[in-house]
């Protein structure tokens, strides 16, 4: 069994405090790059195929609303049932790329707010 009070003595706190910052600046510098990177390239490939087949509700977005909705759309087949855009239309228009860049976006998020939330503690 491990014993958390010798890995979190005083000596090795600073460690441990080390690591968590280091987690933490590493997430949140995936997260904006995965953003960026699902933005640039799949956004702007499901607008343009979705104003193509003529269910254009770019004009809906407020604040990026469509960055989650298609990933979300694209990975998962239930969570897209009270979006704009469902989940058959998301998996027939996503490409691999498309899935890579949308599952690196939500874990990397996820990451970043597990480590937000670690990091509070400290």
């Amino acid at each position: 069994m491990i014993n958390f009070r010798l890995i979190l003595n005083s000596n090795n706190i600073a460690l441990v405090y080390d690591a968590l910052t280091f987690i933490a600046m590493i997430s949140v510098i995936s997260t904006l790059i995965s953003m960026w990177c699902f933005i640039r390239v799949t956004v702007k490939y499901f607008d343009k195929e979705t104003a193509r087949m003529g269910r254009d509700w770019a004009t809906a977005d407020w604040r990026g609303s469509r960055i989650s909705t298609y990933a979300l759309a694209i990975i998962w087949q239930r969570a897209s049932i009270s979006y704009g855009i469902r989940h058959e239309d998301g998996s027939a228009l996503a490409r691999r790329r498309d899935y890579v860049l949308a599952v690196w976006m939500q874990i990397s998020l996820l990451v970043c707010m597990i480590a937000g939330i670690i990091f509070y503690k400290y």
